[in-house]
């Protein structure tokens, strides 16, 4: 509350206040009502920011502001605005978005002087009429309510120049909608609109026009009226055509149409000479008018997802082209056209059924992303070595067997993608790239790594998953600057142990060794101090060493399908952990039950009360050792334990003197603790020894996963 006194001791100061800066996680729900009130003493303040604090009802402890000008109550739980808000005849600017409000009440307009009025994400079906008093209103955004008819009297506000009412449930939209005259922006996405009636186009002063995710199956002719329009979206409608009439519209200089069915693209869209970016994906083109090299100032073209077989190398007057994306179509063949864009940065080819890229290529001198992912490029095309300025390469999924030597030319390379190829080997030429952060050569039939792999030295992310390895490629450990690794083996030779030297491997925050023959994990784990995401399911691994308890980071545990039976005492220090999967386990500490929630809580809370019933079991098997057990059968118990001849002459002397046994008993089998007090043919061995089974201490399950030892096993021995 250091905030609030500063704020209090210096009222005037104070015309724009953001209580989130001074109460970051107390929220104003917990101050109480003077607190508040000093909080914002100064009449005079202008602008009050009370967003995020969990505030159930409009703060009659603002009511004394009468200067506001700027409001924002947004991300709270109020469910009503007040009566009061009528004192705020400053108001330019109110935001109540992300509430419960159901309903605005009619006197809304006494803020006669409001510009800006959100009232998204709340759970309004409608609007007073009293709305259309806000003469100053220029922007009003009801997005994410639930109105299924649109507002009438929102045609009746007079100066609205940007309206938002997306992600509701309107089908239709009224006559009036011609009355917007001023109209500039308006957003209608995520409705249920299946047409515009021809008033809707008397909206001549649209600018900009979203209409995403309706249910449109035509657009009228008469859009040409909107002259003014730059930025119109259509995508995820049913529209079969565009009108002829819409590339009249010359001052477009954005034109979304994807995701709908459209066949053809009219040969007019030339038209558009100021269109700057445009998206047909996920339509139906089987090809791309001629028109289309008349966009002369196009910057981004998405043509993705389509039946395109070619395209027109007339494509080449498109010289402003920076971005173009053109993947999942049917072009067998590398468009020439991009080869002639001198601007071309981005370019994506990816999943065509292109077997070859021609010397053209080379003259991409700008590119710096490509993909040809997907294709059928059975050799590693050699003139893309020439393209240098390439920092992120896709070259995955085709029938490569080869890198040339030629690709240490590509300094640039940031990211590089070689899966699901057939490359037997790791061109060593590949490690001469220094800026290469990512790396991945998974799926294909890699035998060996080469020790020059050190000379990744700025690498962050490798996968060598699904390969052929014979064993943990000991040469990659020496990459400390590495934060994410996949050795995963599902189809790939299987790997039988990690070598000591993981170690090195200080800045690693994701380990994936899935899918292995791994049965031990080694003790160095424990200086991945940076690991969050540790994978290691379907493995062979039988125990977790409990130094894994130091990953302090650690978010995301996947130890399942592993032979497991018991988890580290200390499990319950890793504070972070937040999934935990050890599904098809043979599970007894914890049994697989208390795991099935997949979170730490109830495991800490059963380990925490087994170490309680171990140390009673065992300072009762120690008492039961000391008074009743033979020679012959303590020298059969130390047996079971592994314990070295040494140490069984040893403890034998000790036995009858309960202070120095149980020093030395512990000491002595350390190693074989859990083995003593896991073991069930242990306590039957024991049994003679315990006059019944009610002696040994059980672990009882309450309420929300709680658990308790029982208080059996006490401290006298029958």
């Amino acid at each position: 509350m250091e905030g609030i006194s500063k704020i209090s001791s210096h009222p005037t100061r104070f015309k724009h206040l953001s209580v989130s800066t001074f109460s970051s996680s107390s929220d104003m729900t917990h101050l109480q009502e003077d607190s508040i009130k000093n909080m914002i003493s100064d009449p005079d303040i202008e602008e009050l920011n009370l967003q995020g604090k969990n505030l159930t009802a409009f703060p009659s402890v603002i009511n004394h502001l009468v200067k506001l000008r700027v409001l924002d109550l947004s991300n709270n739980s109020i469910t009503a605005i007040s009566d009061n808000i009528v004192n705020f005849v400053n108001l330019r600017q109110l935001s109540l978005h992300k509430n419960y409000l159901s309903h605005v009440p009619i006197i809304i307009d006494e803020l006669a002087n409001l510009n800006v009025l959100d009232l998204s994400s709340n759970q309004l079906s409608s609007v007073p009429a009293t709305i259309v008093n806000l003469k100053n209103l220029q922007t009003l955004n009801l997005n994410s309510n639930q109105i299924n008819i649109f507002p009438k009297p929102i045609c009746h506000i007079p100066k609205i120049i940007k309206l938002e009412i997306a992600d509701n449930n309107i089908h239709s939209l009224p006559m009036q909608i011609s009355d917007l005259v001023s109209l500039n922006e308006m957003c209608l996405d995520n409705n249920k609109l299946t047409f515009l009636p021809i008033q809707f186009f008397e909206l001549v002063n649209l600018t900009h026009l979203s209409l995403c995710e309706n249910q449109l199956t035509n657009l009228s002719d008469r859009v040409e009226k909107l002259q003014e329009m730059q930025v119109l979206k259509l995508s995820k409608n049913c529209l079969e055509s565009l009108p002829k009439e819409l590339f009249t519209c010359v001052k477009l200089e954005k034109l979304l149409v994807d995701n709908n069915q459209l066949t053809y693209l009219h040969k007019h869209i030339g038209n558009l000479y100021n269109l700057k970016e445009l998206s047909v994906s996920k339509n139906k083109l089987k090809k791309l008018p001629f028109g289309l090299s008349h966009l002369q100032n196009i910057t981004i073209l998405d043509a993705s997802y389509n039946e395109l077989q070619n395209i027109p190398i007339e494509l080449k007057n498109c010289s402003q082209i920076v971005s173009a994306n053109l993947s999942n179509n049917k072009l067998s063949e590398f468009p020439t056209a991009f080869s002639i864009m001198p601007n071309l940065l981005n370019l994506n080819l990816s999943h065509n059924q292109i077997t070859y890229l021609n010397f053209d290529v080379c003259c991409m001198k700008s590119l710096q992303y490509f993909n040809i992912s997907g294709n059928k490029i059975s050799s590693f095309p050699i003139h893309l070595c020439k393209v240098w300025n390439l920092t992120y390469l896709d070259i995955s999924e085709n029938g490569m067997k080869d890198i040339p030597n030629d690709i240490s030319q590509l300094r640039n390379l940031v990211n590089l993608y070689l899966q699901n190829n057939e490359f037997k080997e790791i061109n060593k030429n590949i490690c001469n790239l220094a800026d290469l952060k990512v790396l991945d050569i998974s799926n294909n039939q890699i035998k060996a790594i080469p020790t020059q792999i050190a000379n990744l030295t700025n690498i962050i992310e490798l996968n060598l998953s699904n390969n052929q390895l014979p064993s943990f490629p000991i040469e990659i450990c020496q990459l400390t600057s590495l934060q994410k690794l996949k050795i995963s083996q599902p189809f790939g030779a299987k790997l039988r142990d990690i070598p000591f030297e993981v170690g090195n491997f200080v800045n690693l925050q994701e380990f994936d060794i899935e899918d292995n023959e791994i049965p031990l994990l080694p003790n160095n784990i424990e200086l991945m101090r940076n690991l969050t995401t540790f994978k290691a399911a379907n493995n062979r691994i039988r125990q977790i060493p409990n130094f894994i308890t130091a990953l302090s980071k650690l978010q995301h545990l996947d130890l399942k399908g592993n032979k497991l039976s018991s988890l580290p005492r200390d499990f319950g220090r890793l504070k972070a952990l937040e999934e935990i999967q050890l599904d098809a386990n043979p599970l007894v500490k914890p049994p697989i039950q208390v795991c099935e929630a997949e979170k730490l809580f109830p495991i800490d809370e059963y380990l925490r009360c087994t170490a309680i019933r171990d140390k009673k079991l065992l300072e009762k098997i120690i008492k039961v050792i000391t008074q009743k057990v033979s020679s012959e059968d303590f020298e059969h118990l130390c047996k079971k334990l592994h314990l070295p001849h040494e140490n069984v002459a040893l403890l034998s002397k000790a036995r009858f003197d309960i202070s120095c046994f149980r020093i030395c008993f512990v000491e002595k089998i350390s190693n074989s603790l859990e083995r003593l007090v896991m073991l069930p043919h242990f306590l039957r061995f024991a049994s003679r020894w315990f006059p019944s089974q009610d002696d040994v201490p059980e672990i009882h399950m309450g309420e929300n996963m709680n658990f308790q030892v029982d208080q059996k096993c006490g401290s006298n021995v029958s």
